[in-house]
């Protein structure tokens, strides 16, 4: 997923949150519904960008990387995947992130 990342910054800088900790004394699910909520807020500009971009999408039965029915079939996928052998552990160069201890996506 490399939506998370900049929503969950989105998040942290608008309500003033400096560190883990402070994540983690609003509460996990708190943190999460407010980034539920901006996904939801960006959800229609997005479907206007793709209109005008031309790209054919169906807008109306569309996922988001936040549902769980999604998470899951990642999940599933990639358990399909390493029982048959095809994932195997590499080394590669990421962009990181000191400030939020985390590699970054390549987009």
């Amino acid at each position: 997923d490399c939506h998370g990342l900049p929503i969950e910054h989105e998040i942290e800088k608008s309500l003033g949150l400096k560190s883990r900790c402070e994540i983690l004394q609003m509460g996990i699910p708190g943190f999460n519904q407010e980034c539920r909520k901006v996904v939801m807020r960006y959800s229609q500009e997005w479907k206007r960008i793709v209109k005008r971009l031309a790209r054919w999408i169906d807008m109306d039965n569309d996922y988001k990387t936040l549902d769980f029915k999604y998470m899951e079939s990642v999940w599933w996928a990639c358990k399909e995947l390493f029982k048959k052998g095809l994932i195997y552990r590499g080394f590669k160069v990421m962009p990181y992130s000191t400030g939020c201890g985390t590699s970054l996506s390549n987009f």
